[in-house]
């Protein structure tokens, strides 16, 4: 036998939530957390701020534009739309599509910057595996309010 004749296999574990070649691969549970550091911004401005373990966008003030996530679904099915953010400016409207389905709600005003609240947004359906894109903005620009976002989550229902 020679050394050309063998063969590596490894087996990687560990790498929930993973960022790879821009793609966002879900954790064990099979949500997906779509983290600020990895958005592309789309005509929108913000500062990407340190808070506790992950980063956030701070100081969104304007309607304008848009964020997107690259997705891999590993399986169809309905998820659960979990925005963390924070909001001292006051409630306001947004929208998420997700693949060719929009889901729209409120985030909910905040007693300071400082503090992020999950709200629930609605549910989605994801009708095949494989790429998807999520796009977060908003959804009426003339009752919008600054925001703080740190993450979007797809969580599956069971």
């Amino acid at each position: 036998m020679k050394p050309s004749d063998l063969k590596a296999v490894f087996r990687i574990t560990g790498l929930e939530g993973l960022v790879w070649d821009r793609m966002i691969y879900p954790g064990t549970d099979g949500s997906i957390s779509l983290g600020i550091s990895p958005a592309e911004r789309h005509g929108v401005q913000y500062d990407v701020v340190p808070s506790g373990k992950k980063n956030h966008a701070a100081g969104w003030n304007s309607p304008e534009g848009f964020i997107s996530w690259n997705i891999n679904v590993p399986c169809p099915g309905n998820f659960e739309l979990i925005v963390n953010s924070s909001a001292a400016a006051g409630t306001s409207e947004i929208a998420i599509k997700v693949g060719d389905m929009i889901t729209k709600g409120n985030f909910l005003a905040t007693a300071s910057w400082e503090e992020f609240m999950n709200v629930t947004i609605g549910k989605v359906l994801i009708k095949q595996a494989g790429p998807v894109i999520v796009k977060f903005h908003s959804n009426n620009p003339k009752t919008w309010k600054a925001l703080n976002l740190a993450s979007v989550t797809l969580k599956p229902i069971k």
